[in-house]
């Protein structure tokens, strides 16, 4: 017999037993097939929901090395968002502090992340302990805060700088040197970033925090360091505006 024909005869034979059998049958035959379509469906659905209900990022901070505390947290940034009109239905504000830099092997994965989150501008500024902010300063990874602040700011925030020496980048200075080196020769000496003294080229790309109590409350940083704001170098535009107010904000210029 034809193997359509026994098709035929086992389909017709099928029609005529108890729905449990009918059932168990199909399930017998074909669960390998729903299975994949119905993981293929959910996946549809997931992703179409996900893209629905994305929201925009209106502005996003990035604090390395910070320890938060997860009620607070929520809090600061629901105030946050009203203070700097965020309109929640279609954007969010985003303040990741998942990131943490320990000087052991996991550092260059997690510097790996780090860096691609820039490369996509995803991040409008970044704040850490002082150690960490300056191996992003010798990347050029910050703009001009003398460029970029109101004089009003300017003048408020100037006593609080950290300063590069941008004759460094310019020359490739940090390119040439060999971090892996026993012995190195050519390592850059201990600069004090607070002071623009001894520069050939001094440039404020960060600033000192002395943080307003909201935010103290919610972040605390690596113990003994301070902790440094910066802007990312391709931020422009209202994502620059929010960068500044959130400065004002987080430091307590202005409420």
């Amino acid at each position: 017999m034809a193997v359509m024909d026994e098709f035929k005869e086992e389909r017709e034979r099928m029609k005529s037993q108890p729905f449990k059998v009918r059932f168990a049958y199909f399930w017998d035959y074909h669960k390998f097939h729903v299975l994949i379509a119905a993981f293929v469906l959910f996946f549809v659905i997931d992703l179409g929901y996900s893209w629905l209900t994305q929201k925009d990022t209106a502005f996003m901070a990035m604090f390395i090395n910070c320890y938060a505390d997860e009620e607070k947290t929520e809090a600061y940034t629901t105030a946050l968002t009203e203070k700097m009109a965020i309109d929640t239905k279609e954007e969010e504000i985003r303040l990741d502090y998942s990131v943490q830099i320990t000087g052991d092997g996991t550092d260059y994965e997690t510097s790996q992340l780090v860096g691609v989150r820039m490369a996509a501008r995803e991040v409008d500024v970044m704040v850490t302990d002082e150690a960490t902010f300056e191996g992003y300063t010798k990347s050029d990874a910050f703009l001009d805060l003398s460029q970029i602040l109101t004089p009003e700011q300017y003048e408020y925030y100037k006593d609080s700088f950290y300063y590069i020496d941008y004759a460094l980048i310019e020359s490739g200075y940090y390119d040439n040197i060999d971090y892996t080196a026993l012995e190195t020769t050519n390592a850059p000496e201990t600069i004090d970033h607070h002071s623009p003294d001894g520069m050939e080229k001094p440039v404020p790309v960060g600033i000192y925090v002395d943080a307003a109590e909201s935010f103290k409350e919610a972040y605390r940083f690596k113990s003994g360091q301070d902790a440094v704001f910066g802007i990312i170098g391709y931020v422009e535009g209202e994502h620059l505006e929010r960068s500044l107010l959130f400065l004002d904000l987080m430091t307590g210029r202005v409420e």
